[in-house]
């Protein structure tokens, strides 16, 4: 059985929590990770990117990812 890690976010690309098998992947708690903003989660350099991403996302309400699935690559806590 393979568990998926979810993270959620706003619009504004803070966290506003995430799963048990999240958490322990990237190595953050619940108190640590709410409220930080989802780039802590990326590698360069997709979180220099990912502010005009957003910033795109909001002008038009559409969702540039043609995709219902997406792998991406992510970063620990730890780096």
């Amino acid at each position: 059985c393979m568990v998926d890690a979810i993270i959620i976010s706003d619009d504004c690309g803070r966290i506003l929590g995430g799963n048990e098998h999240a958490l322990k992947m990237f190595k953050w708690t619940k108190n640590q990770i709410t409220g930080q903003p989802l780039t802590i989660l990326m590698p360069e350099p997709y979180a220099s990117h990912h502010d005009a991403y957003l910033f795109r996302f909001q002008k038009h309400k559409k969702n540039v990812i043609n995709s219902d699935k997406r792998y991406l690559k992510a970063k620990r806590k730890d780096g």
